[in-house]
């Protein structure tokens, strides 16, 4: 690919550029940045990699002056591309509240919701400013959390000229709610996100409030349908209830955001047990929430490969609070590899656990890992696979004894 665009302001003025993500293939593809004066191109920078580029500023000379951006990239590796802002400001603009963390970002007035993410990406870094229309109480309410641990968001209160000491928050813990009495009208709240180029999460998601604004009342589908969605899967998901099994990959595919509600017909109490759990460690994730009804808390996340007695000790249960409460399962994948996936029995206290046919029970030992099934061998053999293989394969085998026995594999070839 070869594009282009020009970015300029309807007078001349100053204009300011800021990444906001950024992830190319290094050394391959680039993003170069060039101011135009009207007449001649200079200062010409280019980029590559996942490192996000500087910010950029330039007092356009006339109506004719800019920045050109372009963008290459070769025939090899995709990558997920940039994102930038551009902001004209003009000389009665004022950006106070966003001096010494970012060039401009979004502002945002009265009351509404901040969400970023689901998920969000490698390398970036956004702004926003709360504030009200008059001096007022201001208060921000979580509704979801979730991110790496070198993944920041960061509130700072700014009562007009000053900037408070920041507080950060990272993890899975839900941060408690926050309220400021608003010295005047340029007061309010900076939010300053940023995450670095290894693990990508789910996000945060927070309603904010002013004081003299009435709370907009929602409808009755929505207080009782997809609140255990919210903050965490604003696309939705499938809802199951009662009893039964929930597999998911064998393999997955490459950037997934998948969501599951597990709920009872009625208050009791909901166990979930792992049958098998296997993804790329790191970086593809399993994600357990609890739902009370009207909050998410608990949040444990899992990774990598584990073994079936590490999973049994993982097995949860709650004691639903209300009809509305449960689990809300999350899977998540990144954009490279993908593995085997995961399956969870799920079952609720005052529901018979349904009994499998006979024909099942012969399948339990691809239960999780198989569930399409595979081929059983007994005694003695070879199984050999490929010369060559083919891509976007998925085959399993179960070799067993006719009776308690000894039992030896012994590799000749593997080359993969």
């Amino acid at each position: 690919q070869k594009l282009c665009w020009f970015v300029t302001c309807d007078s001349p003025t100053n204009l300011q550029l800021e990444f906001n993500y950024f992830y190319l293939d290094d050394v391959y593809d680039f993003v170069s940045v060039i101011e135009y004066n009207g007449s001649a191109h200079s200062n010409t920078a280019s980029y590559s990699g996942r490192t996000i580029p500087p910010s950029s500023s330039m007092n356009m000379v006339n109506s004719q002056s800019g920045y050109l951006i372009t963008f290459y990239s070769d025939n090899y590796f995709y990558r997920d591309g940039f994102f930038l802002s551009f902001q004209c400001a003009t000389s009665n603009f004022t950006k106070e509240h966003f001096d010494g963390y970012c060039p401009f970002g979004v502002t945002a007035t009265g009351s509404g919701t901040v969400t970023h993410g689901q998920p969000y990406g490698n390398n970036q870094k956004f702004c926003w400013f709360l504030t009200c229309d008059s001096p007022t109480t201001l208060e921000l309410r979580f509704t979801s959390f979730l991110t790496h641990s070198q993944d920041f968001l960061r509130v700072i209160e700014f009562d007009g000229s000053v900037h408070s000491t920041p507080t950060s928050y990272s993890g899975s813990h839900l941060p408690s709610n926050r309220e400021m009495e608003m010295a005047n009208s340029q007061a309010g709240y900076l939010l300053v996100f940023q995450s670095d180029n290894l693990k990508r999460m789910v996000g945060f998601s927070l309603d904010f409030q002013c004081g003299d604004t009435e709370p907009s009342t929602p409808a009755p589908s929505e207080t009782t349908t997809d609140d255990h969605f919210k903050g965490y899967c604003n696309r939705g998901g499938n809802i199951v209830s009662g009893s039964g099994t929930l597999s998911h990959g064998q393999p997955y595919y490459e950037d997934e955001y998948v969501c599951w509600f597990v709920t009872c017909d009625s208050t009791t109490s909901l166990q979930l047990t792992f049958n098998s759990l296997i993804t790329e460690v790191y970086f593809d994730f399993l994600h357990v929430i609890e739902y009370d009804g009207s909050t998410h808390s608990n949040t444990i996340s899992y990774s990598g490969r584990w073994n079936s007695h590490s999973l049994i000790s993982h097995s949860r249960t709650m004691n639903m609070a209300n009809n509305q409460s449960g689990y809300l399962i999350l899977f998540q994948s990144d954009d490279i590899v993908n593995m085997v996936g995961f399956s969870l029995d799920f079952q609720c206290g005052d529901a018979e656990p349904s009994a499998p046919a006979p024909s099942e029970l012969t399948d339990g030992h691809f239960k999780g890992l198989c569930d399409m099934g595979g081929t059983t061998v007994t005694g003695s053999g070879t199984v050999s696979h490929g010369q060559p293989y083919y891509g976007n394969q998925y085959l399993c085998w179960f070799v067993t004894c006719e009776s308690k026995d000894y039992l030896e594999l012994n590799f000749k070839s593997l080359l993969t």
